[in-house]
């Protein structure tokens, strides 16, 4: 039998009172390292033409629990340049949002072994709220939740991405642009602030022997008035055939991973997120992650 949450309380914490909500538009993807322009346009080109598809379901067996999936697009290169496109959706109970955007990356030759890929983002940002799925103990209309409406907005970011000797390190903003709305109506006020994140990303690639690899790979958000977030996550990878990971994360989870590349130009990649004992949090759900990959070159 599934898990329903309720959210009568916190409801009416938020929308009772004049509120002030500082949202987060990116998800919280287990393998970022092999999916970077979610949130940093430069990575856009940097592997060549490819087409992706990443779903991460968490909370499993929890009613609303969190979804969300990235569809991502990248052209070959040319004259160092390459374009991409993006959609993201991430839904949590009765809200949806996500981002649509286009990408652009320029590649900067430093030296023999090292690349810098500078790269812009522009777009939109769409948040959708649907009340008739609310759980109520009254069906008297509330004033109070008429006064929420679905948003649309537009989004600019901006990233580098430093790679040399199998080894990169990425620093990206994906929306410079922190939107303010305030909405008053019946003596009841609404503010919502989007801020600026921050990421900050890294990896590296050690050779052992006999065709193996270890690469780890960390990932760091930064963003005011919330909780900074990290990931870091090692494989242990046999010529880039097939690489088994762990990953563990600020949030209270570990994960384990596994990618493989027998496909020709294919790469797919499960992963499953678990909450740890010592987790001071009462909802320790797990999780499940589906990665495809589809290289054109």
């Amino acid at each position: 039998m599934k898990k329903s949450v309720f959210y009568p309380g916190l409801a009416a914490l938020l929308l009772f009172f004049a509120t002030s909500v500082y949202s987060q538009q990116q998800g919280n993807f287990l393998f970022f390292e092999t999916n970077m322009s979610v949130f940093n346009p430069a990575y856009t080109g940097s592997q060549g033409a490819l087409a992706s598809l990443q779903y991460k379901s968490s909370w499993m067996g929890v009613e609303g629990g969190p979804r969300e999936a990235a569809l991502v697009y990248h052209s070959k290169q040319k004259n160092k340049a390459s374009w991409g496109l993006n959609f993201q959706t991430q839904r949590v109970f009765i809200e949806n949002q996500g981002v649509v955007s286009a990408d652009y990356s320029y590649e900067l030759q430093l030296g023999a072994t090292s690349q810098l890929f500078l790269g812009v983002k522009a777009g939109g940002f769409y948040n959708q709220i649907d009340l008739n799925n609310i759980s109520r103990i009254t069906t008297e209309n509330n004033p109070y939740l008429n006064e929420l409406e679905n948003e649309m907005y537009p989004l600019l970011g901006a990233g580098l991405l430093l790679r040399s000797k199998g080894s990169y390190f990425g620093a990206s903003i994906p929306n410079f642009l922190n939107a303010k709305r305030y909405i008053e109506a019946n003596g009841f006020g609404v503010t919502s602030t989007d801020k600026a994140q921050l990421f900050l990303s890294a990896g590296t690639r050690i050779p052992l022997f006999g065709g193996l690899s270890v690469l780890p790979a960390v990932l760091y958000r930064f963003v005011q008035h919330a909780p900074n977030y990290w990931s870091a996550v090692g494989f242990l990878d046999y010529q880039d055939k097939i690489a088994l990971g762990l990953g563990l994360a600020n949030n209270q989870h570990m994960s384990a991973l596994l990618k493989t590349s027998i496909l020709s130009n294919t790469q797919i990649g499960f992963a499953y997120e678990f909450g740890l004992n010592t987790s001071a949090t009462s909802l320790r759900e797990n999780g499940l992650e589906v990665f495809l990959q589809y290289g054109f070159n």
